[in-house]
């Protein structure tokens, strides 16, 4: 394997190869994930959290609230079967998400506010759990793309 150069250039043109990947894949309307990333990826909840509790369901989805801005913020009420009923699964949620406008998903890579987020619910989230809420799903991905799915009060 080629040895490369710590010259500063090298390290610069680094940076602006990703910045510009990051800007491509924030214009790109969808990628191809297999994985949620956007609030019109509903149909992930039963697979989330039924994650938690084999065969639990979601049956019934209730918009609470929201707005879009630099993230896509919803309040949800839900309506488990009875095996999620049983294991506690959350009665309401809220779910930050990846935006529609591409140059918000371009600007969220810049300041870098997903990937230490979704770090946080998904590595020490059990150490500060008594500051912020519950998250059952937190993921981030190049371009902007993120998902946020926590407990709010019903």
């Amino acid at each position: 394997m080629a040895t490369v150069d710590h010259h500063p250039y090298v390290h610069q043109h680094a940076i602006e190869v990703l910045e510009a990947a990051d800007v491509m894949l924030a214009y790109t309307p969808q990628l191809k994930l297999g994985e949620v990333y956007t609030i019109d990826m509903v149909e992930c909840l039963t697979q989330v959290l039924g994650a938690l509790v084999p065969g639990a369901q979601v049956e019934k989805i209730g918009i609470i609230g929201g707005h879009k801005g630099m993230t896509s913020r919803h309040k949800w009420k839900l309506e488990c079967d009875s095996v999620g009923q049983k294991a506690g699964l959350p009665t309401a949620i809220s779910i930050k998400a990846t935006p529609n406008n591409p140059h918000l998903r371009e600007t969220l890579p810049m300041v870098h506010t997903a990937e230490p987020e979704a770090y946080v619910y998904n590595n020490i989230q059990h150490e500060i759990c008594d500051v912020i809420p519950k998250a059952h799903y937190a993921r981030s991905y190049p371009g902007g793309r993120f998902i946020i799915i926590m407990d709010i009060e019903g």
